[in-house]
């Protein structure tokens, strides 16, 4: 878990370093699959930078162990509990 964590970091950097402050991110282990990072951003520019960072495959995918509408809902939930919603600049999260 460790790996990926840090893969998850780098990721997050490079995005930060881009410019992209407005995104959602989750791992999620999928068996002997290996695991998966999900990346849900506000500026679909994004994905382009996550593409150029060379850590692994990069494509639009579904999840296999976990509800994504669930996630995002209760993650924009939280922002407009903390009045960030509407304040692109402050989504990044360090937690799960």
């Amino acid at each position: 878990m460790i790996n990926v964590g840090c893969h998850r970091l780098c990721l997050r950097q490079h995005l930060l370093d881009a410019g992209h402050r407005a995104f959602l991110d989750h791992i999620e282990g999928v068996g002997p699959d290996g695991w998966r990072v999900h990346f849900f951003l506000l500026d679909p520019e994004g994905v382009a930078v996550l593409r150029d960072a060379g850590l692994g495959e990069c494509h639009p995918g579904d999840p296999v162990a976990f509800n994504a509408e669930e996630f995002i809902t209760r993650r924009l939930r939280q922002l407009e509990n903390t009045d960030r919603l509407n304040k692109p600049n402050d989504w990044v999260w360090f937690f799960d």
